[in-house]
């Protein structure tokens, strides 16, 4: 038995509803997609859109496994200077 799990307390150590706050603080979509054989998927994803003309799309993306979480740093700057 690994002991120092059970001396672990995992709340202190990720706070779930501040991320979810985080998440929540940018724009979610969803939408289906058609794959290969014309089999449909749903994906979520978040987005971020400038009011300026000259304003270069920029995709981040994550593999799977992955999570949006990776990306919550590099768009919070993003939003940041739109």
């Amino acid at each position: 038995m690994i002991f120092w799990l059970l001396e672990t307390n995992i709340d202190s150590m990720f706070d779930w509803r501040k991320t979810e706050d985080t998440i929540n603080s940018f724009p979610n979509f969803k939408t289906k997609l058609k794959g290969e054989n014309d089999e449909e998927f749903d994906i979520h994803f978040l987005a971020l859109f400038s009011e300026r003309e000259d304003a270069v799309p920029i995709m981040l993306n994550h593999g799977w496994p992955g999570i949006v979480s990776r990306h919550l740093q590099t768009s919070s700057l993003i939003k940041n200077l739109l």
